[in-house]
């Protein structure tokens, strides 16, 4: 829609603009017809500036990539002038639901006849999940600021939000003396591991401080650690408990968008060595979700998963009862809850049995509560512990920092 509206700025000229031409019917004299007739040039000059102000101008969407959550998303706009005068500076505004608000407004610069730019606008990210954009809304005026005029461009795209990533380098993936393979595809062990001298690598938190290579620390101003082959390949397994009605309320910052970003994290990191992994979930209608490969293989469809998925009605007790069937022995198996309970823990603790190193993190929706802009976002009672059984899960809440809480967790 292509339209021209007056600012309040211009209401109140347009209405002194009529009061004055009827202060000038009436009061006939060379002073007030002055008057109105300033008024109403500067209000009709105005008006004929601003409807003319888009003409000419075109808009194009420059090629652009998805985003993260918690970043900024580039979204660049070619913006060309074709006629043969100076435009001044215009609003660019589009409703983007994964902005701040759901609309992003910016300022474009004036334009020199026949120039054309290339318009960066940088829009923060709120929300994760598949969006398709459709318009892009110039605005445009005249230099007195009395009316605007909005000119509407169809131009659709489509973009794919990731969950928030956060580096987890120093994640612990040891598995009973065991370690998942480099990059490279060499199944490298903690310090001291395996049998045959690989090489020296940096020091990681995980290491044994006797395998510390002193030359090589005293010629690198850091520790560095010897580094043997082991002999097997890991698998990761990643459960998420996607139940609607254990998720806070607060739509951008609730539990279950804590634990997608665990997720997102935990197997960002596995993309970049070589173990297989596996995504275990539900999608909003109840219907079982599951991601398996080779890490960096099945990165895009587990990312892409974790993008759109949304709580729903499954729970995680029915993918806790297939586990079993689902997870190898003798691999690592994270289970990411937004409840804790005596059946949880007692089928947690099964998989324990049956040589799986389960780490439990449970978010409980109390240690997430609403944002309240006017008040300090604090939590007001502590979940009880419940009673029984060995296994005990890592609580997180709002404010925990993963990189600190899963690494040390886990090398304890």
């Amino acid at each position: 829609m292509n339209w021209i509206l007056p600012t309040p700025r211009g209401v109140f000229f347009s209405l002194a603009a009529v009061g004055g031409i009827g202060v000038a019917l009436i009061n006939v004299g060379l002073g007030t017809a002055l008057a109105a007739a300033s008024l109403t040039g500067i209000v009709l000059s105005s008006f004929f500036i601003a409807l003319f102000s888009l003409y000419f101008i075109k808009i194009e969407r420059s090629p652009g990539r998805d985003g993260n959550r918690g970043s900024t998303l580039p979204m660049p706009l070619v913006i060309t002038n074709h006629g043969i005068f100076f435009r001044q500076a215009l609003v660019v505004s589009e409703k983007i639901p994964f902005a701040p608000g759901g609309l992003h407004r910016c300022a474009a610069p004036p334009l020199k006849p026949r120039e054309k730019i290339l318009f960066n606008r940088n829009v923060p990210i709120m929300r994760r999940g598949f969006f398709s954009l459709q318009n892009i809304v110039l605005i445009g005026g005249d230099p007195a600021g009395l009316f605007a005029r909005r000119r509407t461009f169809k131009i659709p795209t489509e973009v794919m939000i990731s969950p928030e990533i956060v580096e987890l380098r120093d994640l612990p993936l040891q598995v009973q003396g065991r370690s998942i393979l480099s990059p490279e595809g060499r199944p490298l062990g903690i310090s001291g591991q395996g049998q045959e001298f690989f090489g020296i690598r940096e020091y990681r938190p995980s290491d044994g401080l006797r395998f510390i290579d002193w030359k090589s620390t005293a010629s690198k101003r850091k520790l560095m650690v010897k580094e043997f082959e082991a002999g097997s390949i890991d698998q990761i397994t990643l459960m998420l408990d996607c139940e609607a009605k254990l998720t806070g309320r607060d739509r951008e910052e609730s539990n279950f968008e804590f634990l997608t970003k665990i997720a997102a994290s935990i197997f960002h990191n596995m993309s970049e060595l070589y173990c297989r992994v596996q995504f275990i979930g539900f999608d909003q209608n109840g219907k079982r979700i599951r991601v398996r490969g080779e890490a960096s293989g099945v990165y895009q469809e587990v990312m892409d998963a974790l993008s759109t998925i949304e709580p729903g009605k499954g729970k995680l007790t029915e993918l806790l009862d297939e586990a079993p069937n689902l997870i190898y022995p003798d691999s690592i198996f994270y289970c990411l809850s937004m409840s804790e309970n005596a059946t949880i823990r007692k089928q947690l603790e099964e998989l324990a049995a049956n040589r799986i190193e389960v780490r439990w993190i449970f978010a409980p929706r109390e240690y997430f509560p609403i944002i309240d802009p006017e008040q300090p976002r604090v939590i007001k009672k502590a979940v009880p512990e419940q009673p029984g059984g060995w296994l005990k899960p890592l609580t997180v809440n709002f404010n925990t920092k993963l990189r600190e809480a899963l690494c040390r967790e886990q090398n304890n």
